[in-house]
């Protein structure tokens, strides 16, 4: 009998809602370009979400993260990568440092105005 992996909690999400990077339920969803598979909201464990139609903690699909991401082709389809921290309740953005590697920086009280997809927080 396997030995179950004991899932670690979650310390952030995406603030968009899951479907919204084309991540789908791995157990519901019938592959095709239809609504099954989107009854899902993030996990609050690590790459995980939680599935409402099989009322469990699934894997999924990962959408748009199977590949290389055009961080700003995806803020201007209203896809953003920006994330909501627990702990500190902050939203980072993605930012590229000067060795070309992505770090998340807190996002200003400006930013916050202007962007209009902040699912968490008007859920």
């Amino acid at each position: 009998m396997k030995k179950k992996k004991k899932l670690k909690k979650r310390k952030w999400i995406y603030i968009n809602h899951p479907t919204s990077y084309d991540i789908r339920c791995d157990k519901c969803w019938d592959g095709e370009i239809n609504r099954t598979g989107t009854n899902i909201d993030w996990s609050e464990y690590e790459g995980r979400i939680w599935c409402y139609d099989c009322k469990e903690d699934r894997i999924g699909f990962i959408g748009i993260f199977d590949g290389p991401i055009a961080v700003g082709a995806c803020e201007l389809l209203g896809c953003s990568l920006k994330r909501y921290y627990f702990k500190s309740k902050k939203i980072m953005k993605p930012v590229a440092n000067k060795k070309g590697k992505v770090v998340y920086r807190q996002c200003s009280q400006e930013e916050l105005k202007e962007n209009k997809c902040l699912y968490r927080m008007s859920r």
